[in-house]
């Protein structure tokens, strides 16, 4: 699950790149989400962008600038 507090990144996303559209057409749901104990990624790396999940963290949170232009935060499936 992807999750942002951006509104225009989150219908960007969903519409996909301009060359290459979703063709699902995107969703975008407005939610309240706990997330449970999460990780602050610090740098870009594969490392600290991957590696969260398996360190028993239920989500991770960059700010913006640290991954890409807005802030970003990512929920781990449970299932």
């Amino acid at each position: 699950v992807y999750v942002t507090a951006v509104l225009q990144k989150a219908l960007s996303d969903a519409q996909g790149p301009s060359n290459s559209p979703n063709p699902a057409g995107g969703g975008v749901l407005v939610l309240e989400v706990d997330l449970g104990r999460c990780y602050t990624v610090r740098s870009s790396s594969e490392a600290e962008r991957m590696g969260w999940a398996a360190q028993g963290y239920d989500s991770a949170w960059a700010a913006e600038g640290v991954i890409g232009k807005y802030e970003e935060c990512c929920v781990s499936d449970p299932a």
